[in-house]
Protein backbone atom coordinates (compact mmCIF):
# COMPACT_ATOMS: atom_id res chain seq x y z
CA UNK A 1 0.00 0.00 0.00
CA UNK A 2 2.56 2.64 0.98
CA UNK A 3 5.11 2.00 -2.04
CA UNK A 4 3.30 4.35 -4.27
CA UNK A 5 3.00 6.82 -1.13
CA UNK A 6 6.58 6.46 -0.10
CA UNK A 7 7.35 7.54 -4.11
CA UNK A 8 5.15 10.45 -4.04
CA UNK A 9 6.75 11.84 -0.89
CA UNK A 10 9.80 11.84 -2.49
CA UNK A 11 8.48 14.32 -4.93
CA UNK A 12 9.43 18.26 -4.59
CA UNK A 13 6.72 19.82 -2.55
CA UNK A 14 5.11 21.84 -5.69
CA UNK A 15 4.86 18.12 -7.88
CA UNK A 16 3.19 16.12 -5.12
CA UNK A 17 0.84 19.34 -4.13
CA UNK A 18 -0.71 18.00 -8.14
CA UNK A 19 -1.48 14.22 -6.61
CA UNK A 20 -4.48 12.71 -4.76
CA UNK A 21 -2.34 12.98 -1.85
CA UNK A 22 -3.53 14.84 1.67
CA UNK A 23 -1.02 17.71 2.02
CA UNK A 24 1.67 18.09 4.21
CA UNK A 25 2.79 20.80 6.58
CA UNK A 26 7.20 20.39 5.33
CA UNK A 27 7.89 22.55 8.77
CA UNK A 28 7.13 20.22 11.26
CA UNK A 29 9.68 18.09 9.35
CA UNK A 30 12.50 20.16 10.42
CA UNK A 31 13.63 19.68 6.29
CA UNK A 32 15.17 16.27 7.00
CA UNK A 33 12.33 14.76 8.32
CA UNK A 34 9.79 15.84 5.50
CA UNK A 35 9.70 12.17 3.90
CA UNK A 36 8.17 11.28 7.49
CA UNK A 37 5.90 13.95 7.89
CA UNK A 38 4.06 13.13 4.31
CA UNK A 39 4.13 9.33 5.34
CA UNK A 40 2.68 9.47 9.00
CA UNK A 41 0.49 12.43 7.46
CA UNK A 42 -1.02 9.69 4.78
CA UNK A 43 -0.94 6.98 7.65
CA UNK A 44 -2.86 8.95 10.03
CA UNK A 45 -5.25 10.27 7.07
CA UNK A 46 -6.38 6.71 6.47
CA UNK A 47 -6.62 5.92 9.98
CA UNK A 48 -9.36 8.55 10.51
CA UNK A 49 -10.94 7.62 7.35
CA UNK A 50 -11.23 4.12 8.87
CA UNK A 51 -12.33 4.76 12.13
CA UNK A 52 -13.48 3.93 14.74
CA UNK A 53 -11.09 1.29 14.08
CA UNK A 54 -8.42 3.46 13.20
CA UNK A 55 -9.09 5.71 16.43
CA UNK A 56 -8.92 2.55 18.45
CA UNK A 57 -5.66 0.95 17.41
CA UNK A 58 -4.40 4.00 17.14
CA UNK A 59 -5.29 5.01 20.65
CA UNK A 60 -4.32 1.65 22.02
CA UNK A 61 -1.02 2.22 21.21
CA UNK A 62 -1.21 5.53 23.08
CA UNK A 63 -2.71 4.29 26.19
CA UNK A 64 0.62 1.71 26.31
CA UNK A 65 2.90 4.62 24.94
CA UNK A 66 2.20 6.88 28.58
CA UNK A 67 4.35 4.76 30.73
CA UNK A 68 6.62 3.96 28.32
CA UNK A 69 7.03 7.35 27.78
CA UNK A 70 7.98 8.13 31.28
CA UNK A 71 10.31 5.29 31.74
CA UNK A 72 12.30 6.53 28.91
CA UNK A 73 13.44 10.15 30.64
CA UNK A 74 13.32 8.99 33.67
CA UNK A 75 15.57 5.86 33.39
CA UNK A 76 17.99 8.31 31.13
CA UNK A 77 17.93 10.32 34.19
CA UNK A 78 20.64 8.56 36.47
CA UNK A 79 23.83 8.34 36.96
CA UNK A 80 25.32 5.44 36.22
CA UNK A 81 23.18 4.19 33.17
CA UNK A 82 24.97 3.29 29.91
CA UNK A 83 24.44 3.02 26.18
CA UNK A 84 20.87 3.54 24.24
CA UNK A 85 18.75 3.94 27.36
CA UNK A 86 20.84 7.04 28.14
CA UNK A 87 19.81 9.56 25.27
CA UNK A 88 15.83 9.31 24.82
CA UNK A 89 15.92 11.96 21.80
CA UNK A 90 18.06 9.30 19.92
CA UNK A 91 15.60 6.23 20.91
CA UNK A 92 13.10 8.60 20.07
CA UNK A 93 14.09 9.27 16.57
CA UNK A 94 14.42 5.54 16.02
CA UNK A 95 10.57 5.20 17.28
CA UNK A 96 9.81 7.85 14.46
CA UNK A 97 11.96 5.86 12.26
CA UNK A 98 11.15 2.54 12.37
CA UNK A 99 8.47 2.13 14.99
CA UNK A 100 8.29 1.95 19.02
CA UNK A 101 6.85 -1.48 18.37
CA UNK A 102 10.11 -2.08 16.63
CA UNK A 103 12.47 -0.47 18.25
CA UNK A 104 11.41 -0.83 21.80
CA UNK A 105 12.08 -4.05 22.46
CA UNK A 106 14.74 -4.28 19.79
CA UNK A 107 16.98 -1.56 21.10
CA UNK A 108 16.16 -0.32 24.81
CA UNK A 109 14.65 -2.98 26.13
CA UNK A 110 17.90 -5.03 25.53
CA UNK A 111 20.02 -1.62 25.97
CA UNK A 112 17.95 -1.57 29.84
CA UNK A 113 18.76 -4.74 30.50
CA UNK A 114 22.32 -4.39 29.99
CA UNK A 115 23.40 -0.56 31.09
CA UNK A 116 20.71 -0.08 33.27
CA UNK A 117 21.72 2.43 36.02
CA UNK A 118 20.57 2.09 39.84
CA UNK A 119 20.80 5.71 40.88
CA UNK A 120 19.07 8.53 41.77
CA UNK A 121 17.05 10.63 39.41
CA UNK A 122 16.08 14.24 40.00
CA UNK A 123 13.01 15.11 41.57
CA UNK A 124 12.54 17.77 38.82
CA UNK A 125 13.18 15.22 35.78
CA UNK A 126 10.74 12.86 36.87
CA UNK A 127 8.07 15.84 37.37
CA UNK A 128 9.23 17.05 34.14
CA UNK A 129 8.46 13.34 32.33
CA UNK A 130 4.51 14.02 33.15
CA UNK A 131 4.12 17.15 30.79
CA UNK A 132 6.63 15.82 28.21
CA UNK A 133 4.93 12.69 27.79
CA UNK A 134 1.07 14.10 26.90
CA UNK A 135 1.65 15.81 23.72
CA UNK A 136 0.92 12.62 22.10
CA UNK A 137 -1.88 12.04 23.90
CA UNK A 138 -3.35 15.84 23.03
CA UNK A 139 -2.15 15.52 19.40
CA UNK A 140 -4.11 12.25 19.45
CA UNK A 141 -7.53 13.68 20.44
CA UNK A 142 -7.05 16.63 17.68
CA UNK A 143 -6.08 14.19 14.57
CA UNK A 144 -9.60 12.28 15.22
CA UNK A 145 -11.42 15.13 16.36
CA UNK A 146 -10.89 18.27 13.83
CA UNK A 147 -11.83 18.23 9.55
CA UNK A 148 -9.15 16.31 7.91
CA UNK A 149 -9.49 19.16 4.87
CA UNK A 150 -8.15 21.65 7.64
CA UNK A 151 -4.69 22.45 8.33
CA UNK A 152 -5.10 22.10 11.84
CA UNK A 153 -5.23 18.75 11.10
CA UNK A 154 -2.21 18.43 8.89
CA UNK A 155 -0.27 20.35 11.32
CA UNK A 156 -1.22 17.58 14.27
CA UNK A 157 -0.91 14.48 12.15
CA UNK A 158 2.37 15.44 10.61
CA UNK A 159 3.63 16.31 14.13
CA UNK A 160 2.54 12.82 15.35
CA UNK A 161 5.20 11.21 13.30
CA UNK A 162 8.13 13.92 13.00
CA UNK A 163 10.57 14.94 15.12
CA UNK A 164 9.36 17.89 17.31
CA UNK A 165 7.70 15.53 20.04
CA UNK A 166 10.74 13.65 20.41
CA UNK A 167 12.98 16.69 20.97
CA UNK A 168 11.42 17.52 23.93
CA UNK A 169 13.79 15.88 26.38
CA UNK A 170 16.52 17.80 25.67
CA UNK A 171 14.60 20.22 27.84
CA UNK A 172 15.64 17.91 30.56
CA UNK A 173 19.70 18.12 29.79
CA UNK A 174 20.06 21.53 32.16
CA UNK A 175 18.87 18.94 34.93
CA UNK A 176 21.66 18.35 37.23
CA UNK A 177 21.87 14.61 37.82
CA UNK A 178 22.26 13.56 41.43
CA UNK A 179 25.05 11.67 42.70
CA UNK A 180 24.31 7.60 42.14
CA UNK A 181 25.34 7.60 45.94
CA UNK A 182 23.12 9.90 47.76
CA UNK A 183 20.90 7.53 49.71
CA UNK A 184 18.27 11.01 50.60
CA UNK A 185 18.48 11.85 46.74
CA UNK A 186 17.74 8.01 45.91
CA UNK A 187 15.25 8.29 48.30
CA UNK A 188 13.76 11.40 47.34
CA UNK A 189 13.84 10.77 43.38
CA UNK A 190 12.09 7.32 43.67
CA UNK A 191 8.98 9.09 45.58
CA UNK A 192 8.63 11.04 42.77
CA UNK A 193 9.27 8.69 40.31
CA UNK A 194 6.48 6.39 41.86
CA UNK A 195 4.10 9.58 41.38
CA UNK A 196 5.21 9.95 38.18
CA UNK A 197 3.93 6.52 37.24
CA UNK A 198 0.68 6.71 39.03
CA UNK A 199 -0.25 10.24 37.51
CA UNK A 200 0.43 8.60 33.82
CA UNK A 201 -1.23 5.22 34.68
CA UNK A 202 -4.95 7.33 35.79
CA UNK A 203 -4.24 9.68 31.87
CA UNK A 204 -4.10 6.29 30.38
CA UNK A 205 -6.79 4.66 32.35
CA UNK A 206 -8.91 7.43 31.44
CA UNK A 207 -7.60 7.18 28.15
CA UNK A 208 -8.94 3.76 28.18
CA UNK A 209 -12.46 4.46 29.01
CA UNK A 210 -12.74 6.89 26.26
CA UNK A 211 -11.96 4.11 24.13
CA UNK A 212 -14.09 1.66 25.87
CA UNK A 213 -16.63 4.80 25.09
CA UNK A 214 -16.19 4.42 21.57
CA UNK A 215 -16.69 0.33 21.52
CA UNK A 216 -20.04 0.85 23.25
CA UNK A 217 -20.93 3.87 20.58
CA UNK A 218 -19.89 2.08 17.72
CA UNK A 219 -20.02 -1.22 18.15
CA UNK A 220 -22.91 -1.90 21.07
CA UNK A 221 -19.70 -4.70 22.11
CA UNK A 222 -20.18 -6.53 19.47
CA UNK A 223 -16.68 -8.03 19.93
CA UNK A 224 -16.79 -10.28 16.55
CA UNK A 225 -17.67 -7.22 14.73
CA UNK A 226 -14.93 -5.11 16.31
CA UNK A 227 -12.10 -7.90 15.34
CA UNK A 228 -13.70 -7.74 11.82
CA UNK A 229 -12.94 -3.98 11.48
CA UNK A 230 -9.46 -3.81 12.95
CA UNK A 231 -8.27 -6.97 11.98
CA UNK A 232 -9.88 -9.81 9.77
CA UNK A 233 -11.94 -7.17 7.43
CA UNK A 234 -9.68 -4.19 8.23
CA UNK A 235 -7.71 -1.35 6.60
CA UNK A 236 -4.14 -2.06 6.13
CA UNK A 237 -2.89 1.07 8.70
CA UNK A 238 -5.50 -0.40 11.17
CA UNK A 239 -5.14 -3.83 10.85
CA UNK A 240 -0.95 -2.10 11.24
CA UNK A 241 -1.68 -0.74 14.53
CA UNK A 242 -3.40 -3.72 15.63
CA UNK A 243 -0.16 -5.57 15.78
CA UNK A 244 1.91 -2.64 16.73
CA UNK A 245 -0.50 -2.12 19.87
CA UNK A 246 -0.14 -5.42 21.02
CA UNK A 247 3.23 -6.30 19.97
CA UNK A 248 4.22 -3.13 22.45
CA UNK A 249 2.03 -4.20 25.18
CA UNK A 250 3.78 -7.82 24.82
CA UNK A 251 7.66 -5.90 25.01
CA UNK A 252 6.13 -4.03 28.39
CA UNK A 253 5.12 -6.60 29.91
CA UNK A 254 8.52 -8.39 28.81
CA UNK A 255 10.40 -5.41 30.77
CA UNK A 256 7.86 -5.94 33.90
CA UNK A 257 8.80 -9.57 34.32
CA UNK A 258 12.72 -8.74 33.77
CA UNK A 259 12.18 -7.13 37.17
CA UNK A 260 9.29 -8.86 38.27
CA UNK A 261 7.54 -12.11 36.94
CA UNK A 262 5.12 -11.54 39.69
CA UNK A 263 4.41 -8.34 37.81
CA UNK A 264 3.16 -9.51 34.74
CA UNK A 265 0.22 -11.62 36.82
CA UNK A 266 -1.11 -8.31 38.09
CA UNK A 267 -0.20 -6.45 35.00
CA UNK A 268 -2.87 -8.67 33.21
CA UNK A 269 -5.52 -8.92 36.49
CA UNK A 270 -5.60 -5.35 36.70
CA UNK A 271 -5.54 -4.64 32.71
CA UNK A 272 -9.55 -5.83 32.28
CA UNK A 273 -10.69 -2.76 34.59
CA UNK A 274 -8.10 0.08 34.02
CA UNK A 275 -6.35 -0.98 30.60
CA UNK A 276 -2.97 -1.95 29.71
CA UNK A 277 -1.74 1.33 30.24
CA UNK A 278 -2.87 1.99 33.90
CA UNK A 279 -2.11 -1.61 34.91
CA UNK A 280 1.49 -1.75 33.65
CA UNK A 281 1.87 1.67 35.43
CA UNK A 282 0.89 0.79 38.53
CA UNK A 283 3.04 -2.34 38.60
CA UNK A 284 5.73 0.03 37.39
CA UNK A 285 5.36 2.56 40.05
CA UNK A 286 5.57 0.09 42.85
CA UNK A 287 9.05 -1.61 41.35
CA UNK A 288 9.82 1.60 41.55
CA UNK A 289 9.25 2.22 45.13
CA UNK A 290 11.08 -1.56 46.03
CA UNK A 291 13.57 -0.64 43.96
CA UNK A 292 14.60 1.90 45.35
CA UNK A 293 14.44 1.14 48.99
CA UNK A 294 16.45 -2.03 48.07
CA UNK A 295 19.26 0.10 46.05
CA UNK A 296 19.24 2.58 49.38
CA UNK A 297 20.00 -0.07 51.79
CA UNK A 298 22.48 -2.15 49.37
CA UNK A 299 24.41 1.35 49.20
CA UNK A 300 23.92 2.02 53.24
CA UNK A 301 25.53 -1.12 53.67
Amino acid sequence: MFEPIIAACQLPLSEFESTDYHPYEPKVGLVAFNILVCLITQFMHDLVENSPGGLLMWGLIIVVSLPIGVMGMVEAGREDVRGPVRYPVATGLLYQLFGISVMFPLVWLPGYILGRGTGAVSPTRAWASIPLTLPGLVLTTLVFTLDPSTYAFTVAAGMLGGPVLVLSPLLLWAIQTPPAKDARALSEGSKVVTKAYHIAGMVAALAWYALLYVVHTSYHWNLPALWTHVWTDANPCVAFMTIDSIVLWVALLIYIGYRCPRGVVESLVWCPLVGPGASCAMVMGRLEREGGAKTIRSKEE
